[in-house]
């Protein structure tokens, strides 16, 4: 129904999706707050990550910052619109 990812080698949250029949509940936002709370635990003082257009403000609701367009190049070679945001964890 959701997955999401914490890569603390780079501080960046990722992966964060919710399949469209469980959108609307709560579930992302559970994640998130689960995955900012591990890397709380593991010292982290910030995270980072590439919104998707559609959920940027999404991430602007819980704190992100990031306003600049980019471009996400994925290992498979996917190119996607994005916007990278950070969020401090102090």
């Amino acid at each position: 129904m959701a997955t999401g990812m914490l890569d603390l080698e780079s501080s960046e949250i990722g992966a964060i999706f919710v399949l469209p029949g469980f959108m609307q509940q709560g579930i992302g936002l559970k994640i998130l707050n689960h995955l900012e709370c591990r890397a709380r635990n593991m010292g982290l003082k910030a995270v980072n990550l590439d919104a998707t257009l559609n959920a940027a403000a999404f991430y602007r609701r819980c704190g992100f910052v990031g306003d600049e367009p980019a471009i996400y190049y994925s290992p498979s070679g996917l190119q996607l619109a994005c916007v990278p945001m950070v969020k401090g964890l102090l």
